[in-house]
């Protein structure tokens, strides 16, 4: 069996992605709406149900430039770093190697895609 360099593995990943990325999104938008209602605790009413989204509609416009802030940090972390478990387990890197190589590996895909207006 050929073995696929993890730079490879990457780019096959991002073309993946941009040739559906409305869908991918689609489902982690959904995913995320239907984690909150479940988590909520068990609203049988429709009343109820309708009370906390409109509730949630008045926090979210609160605070909404914090939520937008560390939604930001939290997406340019996960995306930087969601590759080095991949460099240091198929390569055997250490942690500070397998880290920097990830960043420096998945950023420019991550501004050409989400910072620009590319497609």
């Amino acid at each position: 069996m050929k073995k696929i360099s993890p730079g490879q593995a990457i780019q096959a990943g991002w073309l993946r992605f941009k040739n559906q990325a409305a869908l991918y999104v689609a489902f982690t938008v959904v995913y995320f709406i239907i984690l909150t209602l479940i988590s909520s605790g068990q609203i049988q009413d429709p009343d109820e149900i309708l009370m906390m989204l409109q509730d949630m509609s008045v926090d979210l416009r609160e605070s909404g430039g914090t939520l937008i802030a560390v939604g930001l940090i939290q997406l340019v972390f996960s995306i930087g770093l969601m590759f080095s478990t991949y460099k240091a387990s198929i390569e055997g890197s250490d942690l500070f190697e397998s880290i920097t190589w990830s960043f420096r590996v998945s950023m420019p895909n991550f501004l050409i895609r989400f910072l620009t207006i590319r497609y």
